[in-house]
């Protein structure tokens, strides 16, 4: 891999690969267009733990204030493997900028997963997590990590790649001297985090102390600040005004720029044929 490129975790069927419980391959453009200009692992939770391809669908259950991972047919429960999976996979990972992963899946998904009351998959309570997804957001916390649904919205999509290669950016920065200029050099572009992000970054780089400390707490107040995406009304004003003025073109790859544009216009045509 590419020191200098990022490096994201991919759910194993986004990247191409015929892991779903129905045997179906899944198409993502982002996952395949991305893979060009980042470095990716593969994961598949289910198919890690030993189950087919293709398998009967599992479910989340929650139960007693606790999440459980069952077959509704049998209700054979994968809760424990599942877990175990998750947090050795998190224990063995080194130097990651993000996680793009599967949506509505009861393993992978960050904000669409189904949860039910009972492990017949009767009594639906709520969309959230699966239970890698929820194991990667509490281990990598404010790290960027999305789904392919949620990055179907072009602000979101953008913004995600902002903070993942800004973030492998960082990283890769070796002195104090290369961290003031390249926060000089993009104070624009980060003014979209907000006036109390930039005051926050002055104190830091202000700081007579060693650059490791430095560096830790700059990129910790990236990640926490840029976290949540800019509101509508700000995105309106500044995101793709930003990206028009190709402010992030040293940050993010021209042809990745380019990706979303072409989105965000697709995106733009296919909201005047539903209006």
């Amino acid at each position: 891999m590419d020191k200098n490129r990022p490096k994201i975790v991919v759910s194993s069927c986004l990247n191409g690969e015929n892991v779903r419980y129905d045997g179906k391959p899944v198409d993502d453009f982002l996952a395949r267009d991305l893979s060009k200009y980042v470095d990716t692992i593969s994961v598949c939770p289910e198919v890690s733990i030993g189950l087919p391809v293709p398998r009967e669908p599992i479910i989340v259950v929650r139960k007693n204030d606790s999440i459980k991972i069952v077959n509704p047919k049998t209700q054979e429960d994968f809760t424990e493997r599942l877990d175990e999976f998750s947090k050795t996979f998190i224990k063995n990972l080194k130097d990651v900028d993000g996680f793009l992963l599967k949506s509505k899946s009861p393993s992978c998904g960050v904000s669409r997963t189904k949860t039910y009351k009972n492990e017949n998959g009767t009594g639906f309570l709520y969309r959230r997590y699966g239970i890698f997804a929820k194991n990667i957001k509490n281990t990598f916390k404010y790290y960027p990590v999305e789904d392919e649904l949620r990055l179907k919205n072009p602000n979101r999509l953008l913004w995600f790649l902002f903070r993942i290669f800004t973030f492998s950016k960082l990283k890769s920065i070796k002195d104090i001297e290369e961290l003031k200029r390249f926060h000089k050099k993009h104070e624009d572009l980060f003014s979209l985090l907000g006036k109390a992000y930039l005051k926050r970054a002055e104190k830091i780089l202000s700081k007579e102390t060693d650059f490791k400390e430095i560096k830790n707490r700059y990129i910790e107040n990236f990640l926490k600040s840029s976290y949540k995406l800019p509101s509508s009304k700000r995105l309106r004003k500044s995101l793709y005004k930003t990206l028009q003025e190709k402010k992030f073109s040293d940050i993010i790859p021209k042809p990745v720029l380019e990706m979303v544009e072409k989105h965000h216009k697709e995106a733009q045509e296919d909201f005047k044929e539903t209006s």
